[in-house]
């Protein structure tokens, strides 16, 4: 099925805010609003999540790798066609680096 021009400009605009939570079931997520990873992990009150230091070794990449894939919900399921076209524009896992975008 091909993708209409709608759902297309609303990929278009999750690239560098929704990012890949799983690869198998085409989910994505976004951070919150204005946080980083680092911040959003640790305003999660998940284990550890108030230890500086275990942040600091994590890094801001797997701070938010770790938030997106564990407490930010709900998720985005994708289509496998808007999945195909998310993944033909670049999108993908957390970097370390979020869009100032609007917020889908």
């Amino acid at each position: 099925m091909e993708l209409t021009d709608t759902q297309k400009e609303t990929v278009e605009q999750m690239i560098g805010v929704w990012f890949q939570t799983s690869s198998s079931y085409r989910m994505v997520n976004r951070l919150p609003e204005g946080k980083t990873g680092t911040e959003a992990l640790r305003e999660s009150g998940g284990p550890r999540c108030d230890d500086e230091k275990w942040l600091q070794l994590l890094g801001e990449a797997a701070c938010g790798d770790h938030f997106l894939r564990t407490s930010a919900w709900p998720a985005r399921v994708l289509t496998a066609e808007e999945w195909a076209y998310y993944k033909k524009l670049g999108g993908g896992t957390y970097s370390g680096v979020s869009s100032t975008k609007e917020k889908l």
